[in-house]
C-alpha cells in the first residue's frame, strides 16, 4: 500500500495563490465596471441637470436675458460647453467679457464685464446708453454729461443694436470743438441719413455737417457761414457744411 504524501501548507498556499490572485482581479474589474457605470448613469443619465444659472455683474443687461442666451438650464453639467456658452453671451452685445463655469452638482456660474457707456442715443423719448463701439446698451432716464445724438429718422432700436460709431465719435468732436470755433455749445446734435449730424443753434438755424470728412475744415468755417446766413434775407433755417468750401443755405 503506497504511503500517503504529506504536503506542507507552505506548498499548499503557493499552488492556491494564482486562484486568489485571479479572484482579485476579477473582483477589481467588478468594481471597476460598476464606477464606470455609475459615473455613465451620472454623465448620461438623467440625475444631474443644471437646475440654476448664476449671473454676476449684469448692471445694465437683463438676467433673463443672459440665461435665455446661455442655454443650459436642464442640461447634463458635464456636457455643458463653457467657451459656447461665452460667446452666446458675448453675443448680446452688452458684455466685453463673459466667464463660465460649472459648479456640481446643479448650477452654471457666469461672470459678465459689461462695455462701459460712452454716449447717449434718442429715439423720441427714450434715451439709450451707448458704448464706445456704438452697441445699444440699455434705456435711461438720465441725461448726464455724455454726449447726446437724437436720430432724426426715429428708427427704432433694442438693446445689444449698433449705430454708426463714426457718428458718435463726430458729434463729441463737434461738441468739443465748436464753442471755440463758432461760439456754440450744443446741449445736443441731431442726426438724419440725408444730412448727417446737425447742430441746433439758440436763434434757430440748424447747421448740418454732414459725414466726418474733413470735418475741421467745416468746424472752422462754421461761424463766417452762420454770420452770412442770420443777415440774409429772407432768413434761412438751415446752413450746409456738408461739403467743406462749399457751404450754402437755405
Amino acid at each position: 500500500m503506497p504511503r500517503a504524501q504529506i504536503v506542507p501548507d507552505a506548498v499548499i498556499d503557493e499552488r492556491r495563490a494564482p486562484d486568489r490572485r485571479i479572484a482579485g482581479r476579477l473582483f477589481g474589474l467588478l468594481l471597476a465596471a460598476l464606477a464606470a457605470g455609475a459615473l455613465g448613469y451620472l454623465v448620461l443619465g438623467a440625475p444631474l441637470r443644471v437646475r440654476q444659472v448664476i449671473v454676476t455683474g449684469d448692471l445694465l443687461l437683463d438676467r433673463a436675458a443672459v440665461v435665455q442666451a446661455a442655454d443650459v438650464l436642464g442640461a447634463n453639467p458635464f456636457r455643458v460647453q463653457t467657451s459656447a456658452v461665452e460667446q452666446r453671451v458675448l453675443g448680446l452685445g452688452v458684455p466685453a467679457s463673459a466667464r463660465v463655469h460649472v459648479e456640481l452638482p446643479d448650477a452654471v456660474v457666469i461672470q459678465i464685464a459689461e462695455k462701459t457707456p460712452a454716449y447717449l442715443w434718442k429715439v423720441d423719448p427714450t434715451l439709450y446708453l451707448v458704448s464706445a463701439d456704438g452697441v445699444i446698451l440699455a434705456p435711461t432716464t438720465s441725461e448726464s454729461r455724455r454726449v447726446i445724438v437724437v436720430d432724426a429718422d426715429r428708427r427704432p432700436v433694442r438693446v445689444g443694436d449698433r449705430v454708426d460709431v463714426r457718428i458718435l465719435r463726430e458729434a463729441a468732436y463737434l461738441m468739443t470743438v465748436l464753442p471755440s470755433t463758432a461760439g456754440l455749445s450744443p446741449r445736443y446734435v441731431l442726426y438724419s441719413r440725408t444730412l448727417g449730424v446737425v447742430v441746433p443753434t439758440p436763434d434757430g438755424l440748424q447747421v448740418a455737417f454732414g459725414d466726418d470728412r474733413q470735418l475741421a475744415e467745416k468746424a472752422a468755417e462754421a461761424a463766417a457761414v452762420l454770420q452770412a446766413a442770420r443777415q440774409h434775407q429772407p432768413r434761412p433755417t438751415l446752413v450746409d457744411l456738408g461739403v467743406a468750401d462749399h457751404p450754402y443755405f437755405r
